[in-house]
Parts: C-alpha cells; structure tokens; sequence
C-alpha cells in the first residue's frame, strides 16, 4: 500500500496537469450519467474505469517480478 501511495503521488506530481484534468472528466462525466436517476453509470462506470486502468498503465512503469 505504501509503494502504492508513493507511485501515485510521483504520477501526480510528474504528469500533475493531465492529472488534474482527468479528474476534473471523471467528475463531470459522473454527475451528468448521475442525472438521469444513475442509470447512464451503467455505462460511464464501467468505460471510466477501463479508460483510469490503461491511464495508469501508460502513466507507470511496471515491471514483473516473478516469484520462485
């Protein structure tokens, strides 16, 4: 969880406009899938989160440890 915490706020610092600006999108996206009484998360939720992983994935250098 620590290495977690440390990764994440090296990204935010590093890419911290991108960041923010993807942020400020999630917001905005969820409130409007919000208002038509939370159906549209249906598909704003599972499409954020696939977006937020492949963002994390290109954001983050991840090497493979390969246990014994």
């Amino acid at each position: 969880a620590i290495t977690a915490c440390i990764t994440s706020m090296r990204v935010f610092v590093d890419y911290t406009a991108v960041s923010v600006v993807w942020g400020a999108l999630i917001i905005v996206l969820v409130v409007l899938a919000m208002l038509p009484s939370a159906t549209g998360l249906l598909v704003v939720g599972p499409w954020l989160g696939f977006a937020s992983w492949h963002a994390y994935r290109a954001s983050v250098r991840v090497t493979e440890v390969h246990a014994l």
